[in-house]
C-alpha cells in the first residue's frame, strides 16, 4: 500500500488536493499502523493536480517525499515506491509553453538527486499519453 500525500496544487485545472491525500506529519505513522496491521506498507504518492503547469509543485513535492523517506527510515520503514501521479500539463495550442517535455529533464535530475536507485519511481501519464490524439493543433 501506498500512503498518499497532500501536496499543493496551484496551477493546475483541477486540483485533487481538497479531495485526496495526507498531511506530511501523518504518512509515516499511516505507513506504520499499515505494517502493524500486516499490510505492506510499500511507499508514497501524491497527485499536483490535472494539466499541472506549475513545476514547482512536483519540485516541492518530490522534497516532501524525500523528507518522508528519511523519516520513514527512521521508524524502520524502508519506503520501495513513490508514485509521482500524473497531472502532466500538454500542449493544447501551439502556444502554450508547459509540456511534459519543458518539466521531464529537471524533474528527471530531482528525482535522481532526491532518491536512492533502489526506490521505484512510478507514475500516472494518463492526459500526457492520451491528450495529445486529441489536439491536431498542438503540433
Amino acid at each position: 500500500m501506498l500512503a498518499r500525500l497532500k501536496v499543493s496544487n496551484l496551477g493546475s485545472i483541477v486540483e485533487l488536493s481538497l479531495k485526496f491525500g495526507a498531511d506530511q506529519d501523518q504518512i509515516v505513522p499511516m505507513l506504520v499502523k499499515a505494517r502493524s496491521l500486516g499490510l505492506r506498507a510499500e511507499g508514497v504518492s501524491f497527485h499536483v493536480g490535472s494539466q499541472c503547469t506549475n513545476m514547482d509543485n512536483y519540485l516541492r513535492a518530490f522534497e516532501a517525499v524525500s523528507d518522508i523517506v528519511e523519516d520513514a527510515g527512521k521508524s524502520g520503514l524502508k519506503i520501495r515506491m513513490v508514485n509521482i501521479g500524473g497531472g502532466f500539463p500538454i500542449k493544447h495550442f501551439k502556444d502554450d509553453r508547459c509540456s511534459l517535455e519543458t518539466f521531464a529533464g529537471r524533474m528527471r535530475r530531482e528525482l535522481d538527486r532526491l532518491f536512492d536507485k533502489d526506490v521505484d519511481i512510478i507514475c500516472e501519464p494518463g492526459r500526457a499519453l492520451a491528450g495529445p490524439s486529441g489536439c491536431s493543433s498542438a503540433a
